[in-house]
């Protein structure tokens, strides 16, 4: 499924999420909900399917929090991401000397909605949103997934948080056009020497994948 998204060299491994979650081997942590323990599990089950494949069967690497923070922490050698939904967990993984960055999301089509695109949509994305007269819904969620893959894909190295102006996302097509604003705008002009940034989405199961690669040349 994924597949049809994801390069030869990224690994890639998603998950239907059930009640009961499968044996990991990163360490688990006190959660508030059952579904944020949920979430949390069937994340880490992904990423290390993901891992062992790319590994080619390496069991023994493990997937962290980092202390004070929400995101994995990687092997050396290695660079990830991992996303869920309330029905599917997803995790790529990669070289880095292949990439230098990955980003994936999955979002169910039926979060859209008008709220939302005041929160997410620059002044560019919401004329193109004003101008749909069907599938407005899809769009929003579209552009809120892919930013959710950029962020991913940026944050190890830009190491602040930035919000969802940072980016402007024009969809032609199957193609995906980004272009990042502001400080980080400024900081990709200096950054992106040598690098190639590729974005796609996927539609299935009634959800959105978006999966955003940064590769070194």
């Amino acid at each position: 499924m994924f597949g049809e998204l994801a390069k030869e060299d990224v690994y890639c491994h998603v998950e239907k999420m059930g009640d009961e979650p499968p044996e990991i081997q990163s360490p688990l942590y006190d959660f508030s909900s059952r579904q944020r323990e949920l979430s949390y599990i069937w994340g880490r089950y992904c990423a290390e399917k993901a891992l062992s494949e790319a590994c080619g069967g390496a069991s023994l690497l493990r997937v962290a929090r980092v202390e004070g923070e929400k995101g994995p922490l990687w092997p050396p050698g290695f660079v990830g991401s991992i996303a869920h939904s309330k029905k599917q967990a997803i995790s790529v993984v990669a070289s880095d000397r292949d990439y230098w960055g990955l980003g994936v999301d999955v979002e169910e089509l039926s979060r859209g909605d008008g709220a939302l695109a005041n929160k997410i949509l620059t002044a560019h994305e919401k004329k193109l949103y004003q101008q749909l007269r069907k599938e407005r819904a899809l769009f929003l969620i579209k552009v809120f997934s892919m930013k959710e893959a950029i962020y991913k894909a940026l944050f190890p190295h830009y190491q602040k948080f930035f919000g969802f102006h940072a980016a402007e996302i024009d969809f032609a097509g199957e193609e995906v056009e980004i272009e990042l604003k502001g400080e980080v705008g400024l900081w990709w002009e200096k950054t992106k020497n040598k690098k190639e940034l590729q974005a796609q989405f996927l539609l299935e199961n009634e959800s959105v994948f978006s999966f955003v690669s940064i590769r070194e040349l």
